[in-house]
C-alpha cells in the first residue's frame, strides 16, 4: 500500500472527540472491498437501500448517506428510479415526486438501538420510509414520446435526494460531513468508497436480511485516472470523476471520501474488474453534487 490509512467518522463522533475508525484495506489487494464493522458510527450515516414492494417483498439496491446541515440523505437517481418509472407526462421538471401508496416504495434501514447477539428479529422501527423523492429532470427530445404515451421527462444527473420519516421510536441517524472548501480531483489521488457491496437487487427473505444487516458494509479505496466535467457521453451527462477501483454495484449511492475524511463524491456506477484490470468507477463529483443538491432541497 502507497498511502496512509484513511480515518473516517461521523459528525456526532467527532463532536464527542470519539477517535475516528481507521479504514485499513486488505494486505494483499489495495483496491478489493474490505468489511467495515462500526456499528455504532458509520453504519448509522451510510445505510441500504430497499424497495418494498406492494407485497412486502423488499428488494437490495444500493446505498445512501446522510449528510450534515442538510437534513436529507443523498443516493444517485438510478437506485431509486423506479419512484418516477410512472409518473404522469408533463411533470414538471426538477420537481418533488409524489410516492404513490400503492406503488413500490422506496425504505431505508436505520441500524438497531442497543446492543444485541446473534440473529434476532428485525423491528419496525429500524426502517424508515421515505417520504420525498427530488431528483432533476428535464424534457427530452423524443417528439414521439408523448404520442406513444411515455413520459416526455428524463433524468439530467445520477443524482437524488430523499427526506425520510422515522417511527417514533427509531435511533435517529448520524451525519457525514462534506467538504467545504473547493475541491478537484487530482490524477493519482486516491480516494475511499463505502457501501453495501452486496446489496445488488436482490430479494431479501428473513435470514438474508438479518445477516446482510449484521454485517455487510464493505469500504474500498480507488486510485483517481480521469476527471469528466460535462460528463462521459451524452448517454451520461453528469459530471464525474473516474477511478480505477473495485467499486460493486451495491454500493452505488454511498460516499466518497477524501484523506481528511470528508465527502467529496458520490459512487455513480462502475465495472468490475476482469482479470486484466482493476475495475473501473465513477463518481459524482463534489462541485457538482454540491449546486445539485442545494438548488432541488429547496424545492416543494
Amino acid at each position: 500500500m502507497m498511502f496512509k490509512s484513511f480515518c473516517i467518522g461521523t459528525c456526532e463522533g467527532g463532536g464527542r472527540a470519539e477517535r475516528r475508525l481507521p479504514f485499513t484495506p486488505r494486505a494483499d489487494a489495495t483496491f478489493a472491498p474490505f468489511e467495515v464493522s462500526d456499528p455504532f458510527g458509520l453504519r448509522r450515516a451510510i445505510v441500504p437501500v430497499f424497495r418494498r414492494d406492494s407485497q412486502g417483498w423488499i428488494y437490495g439496491m444500493g446505498t445512501a448517506f446522510h449528510v450534515e446541515g442538510w437534513d436529507a440523505f443523498l443516493t444517485t437517481q438510478h437506485v431509486v428510479d423506479f419512484v418516477g418509472a410512472h409518473e404522469p407526462l408533463g411533470l414538471v421538471p426538477g420537481r418533488l415526486l409524489e410516492l404513490d401508496a400503492k406503488g413500490d416504495q422506496p425504505i431505508l434501514y436505520l441500524g438497531l438501538n442497543g446492543v444485541v447477539f446473534g440473529q434476532v428479529d428485525v423491528p419496525d422501527e429500524a426502517f424508515a420510509s421515505v417520504a420525498e423523492v427530488i431528483y432533476p429532470m428535464q424534457e427530452n427530445d423524443d417528439p414521439l414520446a408523448k404520442l406513444q404515451g411515455r413520459s416526455a421527462i428524463e433524468a439530467v444527473a445520477d443524482v437524488a435526494v430523499m427526506r425520510a420519516k422515522y417511527h417514533p421510536r427509531a435511533s435517529l441517524p448520524h451525519t457525514l460531513r462534506v467538504r467545504g472548501s473547493a475541491w478537484t480531483p487530482t490524477i493519482g489521488e486516491y480516494v475511499l468508497a463505502a457501501g453495501y457491496a452486496t446489496l445488488n437487487c436482490q430479494v431479501l427473505d428473513e435470514n438474508e436480511r438479518r445477516a446482510l444487516l449484521e454485517e455487510g458494509m464493505y469500504g474500498a479505496y480507488a486510485r483517481v485516472t480521469g476527471v469528466h466535467p460535462n460528463g462521459r457521453n451524452s448517454s451520461h451527462p453528469t459530471p464525474v470523476f473516474e477511478v480505477e477501483g473495485d467499486w460493486r454495484s451495491g454500493m452505488s449511492g454511498g460516499p466518497v471520501f477524501d484523506s481528511n475524511g470528508e465527502v467529496v463524491g458520490l459512487v455513480s456506477r462502475s465495472l468490475p474488474p476482469d482479470g486484466t484490470n482493476s475495475g473501473i468507477g465513477w463518481a459524482v463529483d463534489l462541485p457538482y453534487l454540491r449546486d445539485v443538491v442545494n438548488s432541488l432541497r429547496h424545492r416543494t
